[in-house]
């Protein structure tokens, strides 16, 4: 019996981290996350002048936080975007209350919106909002696709891997090539 004790703590703790921690690096989540835009074919009609990434972030989550500090950093080090005429752009802000989604996306005119780990939340009253500002959605996180997340990543076999949630991808307007959904695994919600 006193074997088992620290196994079953140890179970225990994998089990209440897990699906907390990408595992994906933010940095190539970056990289895959613009690879994917580059198949959106309706990507010029639902984005401006630039490419605004929102970032919802809980600053008493630390993983949350350490997301959101990863990708701001990746975004402003990182080179120029594959458009020649649309730059890339993050806003970072801390997610108390879905009600304000709407007007955060609208005064930020927000894009894209990368998910980080997010803990006592529902993230399925996130997605209402970006499909009718016609946001697509990306998480690192891929346990937030049966949500309604519209692309996430995750690891299969030591490689990465796309995942995406086809039926809220097109609620949020996006049409992707046949060429990447070869290269994905679609999910349901």
């Amino acid at each position: 019996m006193r074997t088992l004790r620290p196994a079953a703590l140890l179970l225990l703790a994998v089990v209440l981290s897990s699906g907390q921690e990408p595992a994906v690096p933010v940095e190539l989540q970056y990289d895959l996350m613009i690879k994917v835009l580059t198949f959106d074919r309706n990507l010029r009609s639902r984005v401006g002048a630039e490419i605004v990434i929102g970032i919802p972030y809980q600053k008493s989550v630390r993983e949350s936080v350490a997301a959101k500090d990863a990708l701001l950093k990746v975004i402003r080090t990182s080179g120029p975007s594959p458009w020649d005429d649309l730059s890339v752009r993050a806003v970072a802000f801390e997610l108390d209350d879905p009600n304000d989604l709407d007007e955060i996306f609208g005064r930020e005119g927000i894009d894209i919106l990368y998910i980080p780990p997010l803990r006592a939340f529902d993230v399925r009253a996130i997605v209402p909002v970006c499909n009718a500002r016609r946001v697509l959605s990306f998480t690192g996180l891929p346990d937030y696709l049966k949500a309604g997340v519209s692309i996430g990543f995750d690891l299969k076999e030591e490689r990465p891997e796309i995942l995406v949630n086809l039926v809220s991808a097109r609620l949020a307007g996006a049409d992707f090539s046949s060429k990447l959904l070869r290269l994905v695994r679609v999910v349901e919600e």
